[in-house]
């Protein structure tokens, strides 16, 4: 396999663990930390690269540098940007004119925040292209270096997203990039993955941050990254706490989702800050978690109403108190959630509708598609279209689903499909 860069670049080092019991007033928590750059316990995930012209890259086409050194003999060539603070990147662009507010949803609450983003034009983003060498063999270059000139990088054949993870870390590249820090330009480094699935390409930034601590007289890791190694921008994060002898993968319905409470010491804390520079992870404790929602297990589920998008009633959270909700939030531009459809269609005509409710919302999509889907599919359960409620429940990534008792409290999240029946009739029965 051709690469651009063989290496693996994990940062070792040797670690203080910090005692909770030195904090015991203290509203904030501030741990030091160590970046990793790879998937280290965490599953790997790549997120499908847009490329440029591509319908899910609609709105960005004035956005593109122009880049030279793309080789001649190539055909079928393609281009893209990668962006390594996505956030910065609509926020620049929509500044020098180059987007449209109204195209994109998180400009709203952007455009005037100022405090953590710079109108000034920085490389938070890298390019790629792609295309077919005279062997017809597909290739992929990185600007490495981020000059928009792809003549002093070389092209690569990129490795596929089933090869093991050994391979995946010895194939991870760093490019260097430009990020903002609420005052300063800092000139820095990002690792990335290219690997490919079928004829698409995918990308992820494997790196998270490492925080030891102490409790219960026990090492523990406190692992923060970004969310599924989407960007590097550490604003929206997924963080775990572990035993530092953990050498097992972990779970991922485990992690505590942005916005989410991590417990250490019966004790709650929700991230604050992941300071890049220092560096330090700053959680801000919790006084009182007895009421708190949260879109995490054992939390009550945020409230939420919308118009049912057949029948045009309005349906809300609050409204089956008393009975199980199962939660499903998914669109038709998603692959796996139509592979799944027939599984929860399934379970929804076996289940007793005196005991458990089907609530699905749809979330980026286009309503009239979903209403011929809907009818088409013969699907009869409740139905929402809605990008807030969507933002609420901090989903990351689609299909996310889950099981919320007769008490408002969530009680379990993404319960295998293929399972669906089975584990709902057990957690009723507890």
């Amino acid at each position: 396999m051709q690469v651009l860069c063989s290496k693996s670049i994990t940062i070792i080092a040797s670690f203080l663990f910090f005692n909770l019991n030195a904090f015991p007033q203290q509203d904030e928590l501030k741990l030091p930390v160590t970046i990793v750059q790879n998937f280290g316990p965490f599953y790997p995930f790549f997120i499908p690269i847009d490329m440029k012209g591509s319908k899910r890259d609609e709105g960005f086409q004035y956005t593109y540098p122009n880049v030279k050194g793309i080789p001649p003999d190539w055909k079928n060539i393609q281009q893209a940007v990668i962006k390594f603070d996505p956030k910065q990147f609509l926020y620049q662009n929509y500044f020098n004119g180059k987007i449209n507010k109204n195209d994109f949803n998180d400009l709203h609450t952007l455009v005037n925040d100022d405090s953590q983003f710079t109108k000034t034009t920085i490389k938070c983003f890298v390019n790629i292209v792609t295309g077919t060498d005279q062997y017809g063999k597909k290739l992929v270059i990185i600007d490495e270096n981020n000059n928009n000139d792809f003549s002093d990088d070389k092209p690569f054949q990129p490795i596929t997203i089933d090869t093991t993870e050994m391979a995946m870390n010895e194939n991870i590249d760093k490019v260097k990039y430009q990020r903002f820090t609420g005052n300063n330009i800092i000139n820095d480094f990002a690792p990335i993955i290219i690997a490919s699935k079928n004829k698409g390409l995918f990308y992820s930034i494997p790196e998270y941050a490492v925080s030891p601590i102490e409790k219960d007289g026990h090492d523990y890791k406190i692992l923060t990254r970004t969310a599924y190694f989407f960007s590097r921008s550490y604003r929206r994060v997924q963080m775990i706490c572990i035993p530092d002898s953990d050498k097992l993968k972990i779970n991922e319905d485990s992690i505590i989702q942005p916005g989410g409470f991590l417990k250490i010491d019966n004790k709650y804390y929700k991230f604050h800050e992941l300071n890049l520079d220092k560096p330090e992870l700053i959680l801000t404790a919790m006084k009182s978690t007895g009421n708190a929602i949260a879109p995490q297990i054992g939390f009550k589920a945020p409230a939420f109403a919308g118009k049912e998008i057949l029948s045009n009633e309005t349906i809300g959270l609050n409204q089956f108190k008393g009975k199980y909700v199962f939660l499903d939030f998914w669109g038709t531009w998603c692959v796996p959630c139509l592979e799944q459809m027939p599984l929860i269609k399934n379970a929804f005509n076996k289940l007793s509708k005196d005991s458990i409710v089907f609530i699905s919302i749809a979330s980026d999509d286009n309503l009239d598609v979903l209403k011929k889907f809907l009818i088409k599919e013969k699907i009869t359960w409740y139905q929402l279209l809605s990008r807030e409620i969507t933002d609420n429940y901090k989903i990351e990534y689609f299909p996310t689903s889950f099981l919320i008792d007769p008490y408002g409290k969530i009680v379990a999240k993404n319960i295998e499909a293929t399972a669906l029946i089975e584990q709902i009739r057990r957690i009723m029965k507890q």
